[in-house]
């Protein structure tokens, strides 16, 4: 799976990112950091910030069996809030 979500950031396939994200705990598996960190990064790259930001509030508030998020995690949601002009978000994520 975190081959798989990585080559949709690689092409910014958002849809399928998160899809494979939904997935994963139906087959018993547990994303990491990097799986969540290049699913908002093929968030951004598919130019949905909105739904970067999203995943990142969902994922910091309401799963708890997701790990913490990281650097490189914080790092993928800046950037999408300053692509999707949203500087306010990306100062809150600091």
């Amino acid at each position: 799976f975190n081959s798989a979500i990585s080559a949709c950031e690689v092409c910014g396939c958002w849809q399928a990112a998160l899809k494979l994200l939904d997935v994963m705990p139906r087959a018993k598996l547990t994303p990491t950091a990097v799986t969540c960190s290049s699913a908002i990064s093929a968030c951004d790259k598919g130019e949905r910030w909105n739904w970067a930001l999203s995943f990142l509030d969902r994922w910091l508030t309401s799963l708890p069996t997701l790990p913490k998020a990281n650097e490189v995690t914080c790092r993928a949601a800046i950037n999408a809030c300053i692509k999707g002009g949203l500087l306010v978000h990306a100062l809150s994520i600091l």
